[in-house]
């Protein structure tokens, strides 16, 4: 007899809008991070929404970790290719779905959220590399270290896992470090009807700069790694905050 998958839902204007997990172990009620990917139509559009949004969203539990664009793609699947990144954590799914259902936020979404992306993939992780502190407040981001972001599909549950301490040595051996790693843990469902998320997980590498990180995709570990990964997004990325 298999067993009940946790969820929780709220009601917005009428319609449920519930996070599945993925697996019965999976907690919702610890940290969630939100793996939130569009294309930008209107850029100053899109500063100004995440402007508004970010103080009711503080307010409501969220930490914004990391927001960057697209600076230079090295590999993609047209799927789930996007030029914009965005890395929020929640303490729960309440915290996410209380945000979510909010008519004020919603209202944001609707407009200038609309107006200034597109194409949207959302999905929810748990981490799986060391955690930092989480930010009380959005701080824009003014160092001049380089992101490269790797998300993918994958054939089993585990294979982050099991090639995570490899990945994060061949890292630091390369001279970069490893900023975040996360695998899809949960879904997000609106009436119903599911959001879509094509990717299995990601990581977040930082370094010196562009070459380094380039240089990290050719070590044997990584090789290695994404010889069992389909459906690989890889780009630099500029940080904004």
């Amino acid at each position: 007899m298999s067993q009940e998958l946790p969820s929780q839902t709220k009601k917005l204007l009428g319609l449920d809008v519930t996070i599945t997990a993925l697996n019965p172990n999976v907690d919702l009620n610890d940290y969630l991070w939100t793996f939130n990917r569009s294309n930008v139509r209107i850029r100053w559009m899109y500063d100004l929404y995440l402007r508004m949004a970010t103080g009711i969203a503080y307010r409501m539990g969220a930490r914004f970790y990391f927001m960057g664009y697209e600076s230079k793609c090295l590999q993609s699947d047209p799927e789930i290719a996007r030029n914009i990144w965005l890395l929020i954590a929640y303490p729960t799914a309440d915290n996410f779905l209380n945000l979510f259902v909010n008519l004020f936020f919603e209202s944001m979404n609707l407009t200038i959220g609309t107006l200034s992306i597109q194409e949207r993939l959302f999905g929810f992780s748990k981490r799986l590399d060391q955690s930092d502190s989480l930010p009380d407040k959005r701080i824009d981001y003014t160092g001049d270290k380089s992101y490269l972001i790797h998300y993918f599909k994958k054939p089993g549950e585990q294979l982050l896992k099991e090639h995570k301490d490899a990945l994060t040595e061949a890292a630091i051996a390369q001279g970069t470090t490893v900023f975040f790693m996360g695998e899809r843990v949960a879904t997000l469902s609106i009436g119903g009807t599911a959001l879509p998320s094509p990717s299995d997980g990601a990581m977040i590498f930082e370094g010196p700069d562009e070459a380094t990180l380039e240089s990290l995709l050719a070590q044997p570990a990584y090789q290695t790694f994404m010889e069992q990964t389909t459906g690989d997004y890889i780009a630099l990325y500029e940080r904004k905050f």
